[in-house]
């Protein structure tokens, strides 16, 4: 069943890439199968007998790769791909102790000269705390060994999302392990060239490793039903062929009317008896990931027999969805699905109270500031401003993107000019110092023995530009002093845009969006970062009051209460239930206000 499993990844996930650790085999026993799929090995470690092995597989044939280091135990990559250079170590730790000291001597030497944003991944047979096993021995000094390894080498944890523990084993006396050996790592460059990473445990089922899904640019849009479609796998039940008897053996007579029945009775079987296939699967997948969360905690005999069979019920299911892949799939109905998707998004609003975080303290454009803004845009700034876009970014209703603009600007520069808005503001403080601040507080909370005890919160904002409520933009824009001109004008251009979507190189219709920041736009993160400036000032307001209660990571040091990046929130408090309170009604007042929402399951507390 691996290979259905494979397929099953491949098809749901749509990955670019694939590592593959502990082989087993040699690569050339599944290269057919591999090439099948779409994939080609850009590097390969082979296992030795049974032992070992890394194969680092790509889907992106255009992109450019580089083996910079191999030993047995890590395969290090550079990859140049979408305009974009980073570089990538896939880790085999060896089960032996002693070798896998000459891991930890690779990552320290890879981690003297890699000065490019660098990502290391893969099963390092090593956990870093007493919270990362369940059931086995924990060795502190090879886990703060291990931790400081990461830490020489300034690589840390991407947000995970999903199980707590990435392995699983029964040992000796029918006693089951369970243990975090499998995570990605990544230095602070390469966080900044995917801000929205993240990493999901995904259940395990053919081994005893779960799969890691490492998502650079964040989480996918659901599709939504679709007309009714005869399932080749509806045969595999053995009910269905009775359905199909009792309806062709009905008192209809002709073959349209018997085909109307069939459709309406395999709608019924579908829902009643059979379930939609991808829904049933979904429902699976949740069961044994509920199952396998409370197995990390549990030993009970009667929860691994339902764990078990679901396994087994998820293999049947992959089997019949098989079977429906062999139907070619509704151009026009993927079509509209997707236009459904995004004008739902950009066009469905939800009620907000602006006025809702009350009066407190805002700063405020100072009278030279404002008649900055009033002057007459001039040539260079517009130049500055399109040469600052992204050259391949969706382009507007013209179809022209920003790189026409910037190779032809001799040309079409002045009647960009005429046409011109201004929109230049000052920017605070900027995300390399939060990181630095950042880092500082977190390794003073892993290191503290205080005993009053700190958190630290880990946002993310859920469709952040997308979600920001235009009245919320008008009222801030407001309170930090605007000039009313400059507002109105804002407000128009961002009221006035519409949005379509290339479809195979055919434009949809277009629609008007009601709500939110088009990406791409070099004024958008400049009136993002100044809608969160109000959720800043409304903790300091917060912190004023006495009700939040920051921390000090020195006697006498700055107390800090939040860190702003774009749309990742890192706050702080003292570790009491009435902080963690505090916090939340904080954030579901912003939330409140703006539009926006705390994505949960890339949310996390750190205490």
């Amino acid at each position: 069943m691996a290979r259905v499993h494979y397929k099953e990844l491949v098809r749901r996930f749509n990955p670019a890439y694939i590592i593959l650790v502990e082989t087993h085999v040699a690569f050339s026993s599944m290269k057919f199968f591999w090439e099948s799929l779409g994939f080609l090995p850009i590097g390969i470690v082979e296992a030795s007998g049974h032992k070992g092995g890394i194969w680092f597989l790509s889907f992106d044939v255009k992109a450019k790769y580089k083996v910079i280091a191999t030993i047995e135990q890590c395969l290090t990559i550079e990859i140049a791909s979408g305009g974009r250079s980073w570089v990538c170590s896939a880790v085999y730790g060896s089960p032996q102790l002693a070798t896998r000291g000459e891991l930890w001597n690779h990552l320290l030497a890879l981690g003297a000269s890699v000065q490019v944003p660098w990502l290391v991944t893969g099963d390092f047979n090593e956990i870093l705390s007493s919270q990362e096993v369940k059931g086995g021995l924990y060795n502190a000094n090879r886990s703060n060994y291990f931790s400081n390894v990461l830490d020489a080498c300034n690589l840390f944890d991407l947000a995970t999302v999903g199980k707590k523990f990435t392995w699983f084993r029964r040992v000796q006396g029918n006693r089951e392990v369970a243990k975090k050996l499998d995570r990605a790592c990544s230095n602070s460059s390469w966080r900044f060239m995917f801000p929205e990473a993240f990493t999901k445990v995904l259940s395990r089922l053919h081994s005893d490793h779960c799969p890691l899904l490492i998502r650079c640019l964040g989480a996918p849009s659901k599709n939504n039903g679709r007309p009714f479609r005869f399932q080749a796998a509806w045969a595999t039940h053995p009910s269905y062929k009775g359905v199909i008897h009792q309806v062709c053996n009905g008192t209809c007579t002709h073959l349209h009317g018997k085909l109307r029945r069939v459709q309406q009775a395999s709608q019924e079987f579908n829902s009643r008896v059979f379930g939609n296939i991808f829904v049933k699967k979904r429902n699976i997948e949740s069961k044994l990931d509920d199952l396998q969360r409370r197995l990390e905690t549990s030993d009970e005999g009667a929860l691994k027999e339902e764990e078990c069979r679901y396994r087994e019920e998820y293999n049947l299911v992959l089997a019949q969805e098989a079977m429906l892949w062999s139907w070619s799939c509704d151009s026009e109905l993927f079509q509209k699905e997707a236009l459904a998707y995004y004008i739902t998004l950009f066009c469905s609003t939800e009620p907000v109270e602006v006025d809702c975080l009350g009066d407190f303290l805002k700063p405020s454009l100072s009278r030279e500031a404002c008649e900055n803004l009033l002057k007459p845009v001039m040539l260079l700034e517009v130049k500055a401003a399109v040469d600052s876009m992204s050259p391949f970014k969706a382009p507007g209703p013209d179809g022209f993107q920003a790189y026409f603009f910037k190779e032809f600007w001799d040309v079409v520069g002045q009647d960009v000019w005429d046409l011109a808005r201004k929109g230049g503001f000052i920017p605070g403080r900027g995300t390399p110092d939060n990181i630095i601040v950042a880092k500082e507080v977190l390794h003073f909370l892993k290191k503290t023995k205080s005993k009053k005890g700190a958190m630290a919160f880990k946002i993310d904002l859920e469709k952040a530009y997308d979600r920001v409520d235009w009245k919320f933009l008008e009222y801030t824009l407001e309170n930090f002093g605007f000039p009313s001109s400059i507002i109105n004008l804002i407000m128009r251009c961002i009221q006035a845009s519409s949005l379509s979507i290339l479809w195979n190189e055919n434009r949809l219709e277009g629609f008007q969006p009601r709500r939110g920041l088009r990406q791409g736009d070099p004024m958008s993160p400049y009136l993002f970062v100044l809608c969160m400036e109000m959720l800043a000032c409304f903790i300091s307001h917060q912190v004023q009051l006495g009700v939040w209660d920051p921390i000090a990571v020195s006697r006498r040091g700055l107390r800090i209460s939040h860190l702003i990046f774009a749309d990742d929130l890192l706050l702080f408090c003292k570790a009491s239930k009435t902080q963690v309170q505090q916090v939340m009604h904080s954030l579901n007042l912003f939330c409140k206000a703006s539009g926006l929402k705390v994505n949960l399951d890339k949310s996390k507390a750190i205490c």
